[in-house]
């Protein structure tokens, strides 16, 4: 993974996985490309039931943990993710997932990702509501196929009732 950043904004985002041959890379405002062809994601569902995902829950504390794990049974498919951004960032634009929750933010593991995310249509913000931004180590980043299913999937992530109905 690399990123270029000027003056604080991540303007540029690679991920490179030789071992899959792949290489995914965008620039603020021209989109995201997968091996030199253009990438969208197509929005995901709002419907819970329909949504898999994915949260990083190692360095969360252990009631917080809990917390998300036990939104398992609404999703169609919950996990633990790859453990790897690189990994995961791509299973989001490609449609593997439809959302992935990371605790820790630190910007060589999510600057090139949520770039890539949102030029694919995706959505990419704190659980606050806030843009990420590389120089910001707050935990919470959640990343999503789009702004309903963001919407959807963050009550739960914050432990308050109010995501879509499965």
């Amino acid at each position: 993974m690399a990123t270029l950043v000027r003056d604080g904004r991540t303007v540029a985002g690679w991920i490179v996985r030789p071992a899959d041959d792949l290489v995914y890379e965008a620039e603020s405002g021209s989109g995201a490309w997968r091996n030199g062809v253009r990438v969208r994601r197509a929005p995901a569902s709002a419907r819970l039931a329909q949504l898999r995902g994915a949260a990083y829950t190692r360095f969360m504390d252990p009631a917080t943990r809990a917390r998300i794990r036990a939104t398992a049974p609404q999703f169609a498919k919950f996990g633990r993710g790859a453990s790897c951004a690189g990994v995961d960032y791509p299973r989001l634009i490609d449609g593997e997932l439809d959302f992935v929750l990371f605790w820790r933010t630190l910007p060589w593991d999510h600057a090139a990702g949520t770039l890539l995310v949102t030029e694919a249509g995706g959505t990419a913000r704190r659980l606050d509501g806030a843009a990420y931004h590389c120089g910001d180590a707050e935990p919470g980043l959640l990343n999503a196929a789009g702004d309903a299913c963001w919407q959807a999937v963050r009550p739960l992530m914050l432990g308050r009732p109010g995501g879509c109905e499965s």
